[in-house]
């Protein structure tokens, strides 16, 4: 092979990769954000997360030890990719001094509370103290998320959410009322000392 054919494949192999990077490019995600969903045992935090990377209800799901997360892949509103790393904590109170830990470089927090389970409501403020000692943020990004919405008939806490709240979004993993996910962007967004709509 001559030095001009050599030259000339070199120069095409890198044109296919440059080409191929071009068309690669878009498809991954230059963004990423961390949620950590908080709230007590027992709220559903695993459900969501797991109906929203695998998109169907889940059965009977054993109580989360330490954390775990999983990676998801959505577009934004501007339709720029964004790597979502969902992260799920325990909520049983043995398991509260490794939450901080959770919370490093965190985007946002998503307090879940059970709309059937008064204390996982009356739970919110130290979630949010907890979040606000963990965190170097001033006014840390924090969604709260009211869970197990087909429990209507056993909301105990309705009228104290209608009292604190301006608007919620009641959220239902089981009845496929749910919020997704990736429209957390579009929330608007709590801080420890006022509440908006979340949708």
């Amino acid at each position: 092979m001559d030095c001009g054919k050599a030259l000339y494949a070199s120069e095409k192999v890198k044109e296919a990769v440059r080409e191929h990077e071009e068309n690669v490019q878009p498809l991954v995600p230059r963004t990423k954000a961390k949620i950590v969903m908080l709230g007590n045992s027992g709220v559903g935090k695993t459900s969501i997360i797991a109906r929203h990377c695998f998109g169907d209800t889940v059965g009977n799901i054993s109580t989360t030890i330490g954390a775990s997360f999983v990676d998801s892949v959505i577009d934004s509103t501007t339709g720029e990719k964004v790597q979502l790393q969902l992260w799920d904590t325990a909520g049983q109170e043995r398991f509260r001094c490794m939450v901080p830990m959770d919370l490093r470089n965190a985007t946002a927090c998503v307090i879940v509370y059970d709309i059937a389970n008064r204390q996982s409501f009356d739970d919110i403020d130290r979630w949010v103290s907890l979040i606000q000692k963990a965190t170097s943020l001033t006014d840390p990004h924090i969604v709260l998320l009211a869970n197990k919405a087909s429990f209507v008939f056993n909301q105990v806490v309705s009228d104290l959410v209608e009292d604190i709240l301006n608007g919620m979004h009641d959220n239902s993993v089981k009845d496929d009322d749910c919020i997704q996910i990736d429209k957390i962007e579009e929330m608007q967004v709590i801080n420890s000392s006022r509440c908006c709509p979340l949708l």
